[in-house]
């Protein structure tokens, strides 16, 4: 018995576009239709953020058991770099279970800082210096 994909609805979704390499680094958001194959998605992403498509991987979703709440949603979202199931050709963002707000699911093959546009790029760790006038005084 083959499994049949769901049948994809005419909503907007938005999706949030993570840095490869830091996760919790968002670049942007990108807003397609549920009929949006990933392949497309794949070229709006490389466009908007300068990432190369042949070594951006998109995946249809996360893998996991049953219907999710909220909360193992977001859980999810946060291990995004494990159990991801790569995308076949065709698939759509409402044939895949794509919700508005999800964060896109991808991996990328580079290194992600060299390829992206200067303005995605992430902001290098600035180091905090201890103010005085900052601090408790016990």
């Amino acid at each position: 018995m083959t499994m049949e994909k769901p049948t994809p609805t005419t909503q907007n979704i938005t999706l949030t576009i993570t840095h490869p390499e830091k996760e919790r680094y968002e670049l942007c958001e990108i807003s397609c239709g549920a009929g949006t194959t990933l392949d497309e998605l794949k070229a709006q992403i490389c466009a908007k953020t300068g990432l190369q498509a042949r070594i951006l991987v998109m995946a249809k979703r996360y893998e996991a058991d049953g219907d999710l709440d909220e909360a193992q949603r977001a859980a999810l979202r946060a291990q995004a770099y494990v159990n991801w199931v790569p995308a076949e050709p065709g698939d759509t963002l409402g044939s895949v279970g794509y919700r508005n707000g999800d964060q896109c699911a991808f991996t990328y093959l580079g290194p992600a800082e060299e390829d992206l546009r200067p303005e995605f790029r992430a902001a290098e760790d600035v180091s905090v210096s201890s103010d005085s006038s900052d601090e408790d005084e016990a």
